[in-house]
């Protein structure tokens, strides 16, 4: 079949590929990445490419100019600030927030500066913060949370305990967040993309408009007013500026001496490999070199910082992509990024090209077992969906298909149940999805019917999957999914409403046929039309769809 020939093309892939930075955007741009993509080798830029549209609405492009959200990457500028406090006397490690902040509960008051910093505060990742709370109301209402952990006892990631910095940095510095970080440190790197969203002086430059796979998830221009998550992720930038950024804190532009030290020490111990300093991530590798890096994740935005100092390597990563909800994507390309300038080979997109707007594979696919397969254009660029575990089984792992087959049983079941109001044995994610179910009654009108699209593969969990579905009331239809982790119910999401569990971007290919690219897993799974008989057919391994009527 053709489909075989296409398969050995993306196997083979194209000599010389694997070397160059500019062919690997040059890929991802054709699988419609969009986003910043900069690296620095040894003081020189060796990449610099802005791919993709900033903006769907207005199909503005993304160009040097446009920001993103940063997302967790603040924490370096609230690590950075709270180090300059202490250079200014103002503030010390080892003072304690009962001194610092009004109020503090006993559990809380010996929590020091430096377990803020390192995430051994033993607070918990978040808290339900509304966005009208002034600081002094974030700052109660953080305080009032019941500790995950005792302090000092272990990293435990908390953008609460960054906030509580930031609330330290208002109340200790003279001076609200943004006037404090750009005084101290932006104006002197030469950084005027940069600041806390909503500051009027970055109205003037583009913004990219966040996006999941199929759908507008925010944009930096239209976050509510909201003093929360000011020290952990309100932070927008671009590429050009994050990379002043990172010379600034490793060449001693902004920092001192004692200050850079404290900041790129490791204080807290992650795993065997990692650890974290203040507002910094390490990873000691197996030649004796150290990666130090930070990502960012906020809905719609993606962003990896990474700092490799005896390369002497920098690679900056900003999308306004959001794949699955998770930051894994900016993980990987920042990743092969940085293998690529070290002359390493790892497995890169397929050489494809860019799709007319007429392309034959457009349309819908019927499978035999009724599975559906659609292929479409936005903006520009192909995509697939694939709905129905016959379809989904042709782009998920093939590994994983017992996995899935038992996911998607288990769900049918569940779900049932969950209609019925049948909590018993079910722990409390069915008790969540019959809770959930019942509000949609109550909003929309008795159910008509809950049909399951089909369970795919985590790309983040061993032994996860997640079961997509849709509820059918008379107003229309509502989506969820279950996530399944080693056979067991164990989270239930509603208002998800995904259009197919699997949604991909495909291309044409160099050498003939199409594939779609898996970014999460840096998979191609290869396609072609087949007209040989008279009739349209899509070939997909041993499979074979024909076009729906």
């Amino acid at each position: 079949m053709i489909v075989h020939a296409l398969a050995a093309a993306l196997l083979l892939g194209t000599p010389g590929a694997a070397d160059s930075l500019a062919d690997y955007a040059d890929r991802l741009d054709a699988f419609g990445f969009a986003g910043q993509l900069l690296v620095e080798e040894d003081g020189r830029v060796v990449l610099d490419r802005s791919l993709g549209l900033a903006d769907r609405r207005t199909k503005a492009p993304v160009t040097r100019e446009t920001i993103f959200g940063l997302g967790s990457i603040t924490k370096t500028f609230t690590a950075a600030a709270t180090l300059r406090l202490i250079s200014k006397g103002r503030v010390h490690l080892d003072d304690r927030l009962g001194a610092l902040l009004p109020n503090v509960p006993k559990d809380k008051s010996a929590i020091t500066v430096d377990q803020l910093l390192s995430h051994r505060a033993g607070l918990r990742l978040d808290a339900d913060l509304p966005d009208e709370a002034s600081r002094e109301a974030v700052e109660r209402l953080i305080l009032a949370q019941p500790l995950g952990w005792p302090p000092g006892q272990g990293f435990h990631y908390s953008n609460i305990g960054f906030d509580l910095l930031a609330a330290i940095l208002e109340r200790h510095g003279g001076a609200d967040y943004d006037t404090f970080v750009r005084r101290e440190f932006l104006d002197p790197a030469g950084m005027a993309h940069t600041g806390r969203a909503g500051v009027a002086r970055l109205a003037r430059f583009p913004a990219a408009r966040g996006e999941t796979e199929w759908a507008e998830a925010t944009a930096l221009r239209e976050w509510p007013e909201a003093w929360h998550g000011t020290g952990a992720g309100r932070m927008v930038s671009n590429a050009h500026d994050l990379l002043r950024w990172a010379h600034a804190l490793r060449d001693g532009k902004v920092l001192t001496i004692a200050e850079r030290e404290l900041m790129f020490a490791p204080h807290a111990v992650q795993n065997d490999s990692a650890s974290y300093g203040y507002g910094m991530q390490r990873i000691a590798r197996s030649d004796s070199t150290v990666l130090w890096f930070h990502g960012g994740d906020v809905p719609g935005y993606r962003s990896e910082l990474r700092i490799e100092p005896a390369a002497g390597r920098y690679v900056i990563v900003v999308t306004n992509q959001d794949l699955w909800g998770e930051g894994f994507q900016r993980r990987v390309i920042g990743n092969t990024l940085a293998r690529l300038a070290a002359g390493e080979a790892p497995r890169l997109p397929p050489d494809a090209t860019f799709p007319s707007s007429d392309d034959p594979a457009y349309g819908s696919w019927l499978l035999p077992g009724g599975g559906r397969i659609e292929i479409y254009e936005r903006d520009g660029r192909m995509r697939v969906s694939a709905r129905g575990q016959d379809a989904i089984d042709l782009f998920d792992p093939r590994e994983s298909l017992a996995e899935r087959a038992q996911a998607t049983r288990q769900a049918g079941i569940l779900l049932a149940r969950a209609a019925a109001r049948d909590t018993s044995a079910g722990g409390e994610a069915l008790t969540f999805l019959v809770r959930g179910l019942e509000r949609i009654t109550a909003r929309y009108g008795a159910i008509d019917s809950v049909e399951v699209l089909g369970s795919v593969t985590s790309p983040f969990v061993f032994q996860g999957t997640r079961t997509y579905f849709r509820v059918h009331v008379p107003a229309g239809t509502r989506g969820g999914s279950l996530a399944f982790l080693g056979g067991r119910l164990d989270d239930v999401t509603l208002g998800d409403d995904r259009p197919a569990p699997i949604l991909l971007p495909a291309a044409p290919l160099e050498a003939g046929g199409y594939a779609t690219f898996d970014l999460l897993r840096t998979r191609a799974v290869p396609f072609a039309l087949d007209r040989s008989h008279g009739i349209d057919v899509l070939v997909i391994g041993e499979a074979v769809a024909r076009r729906a009527p």
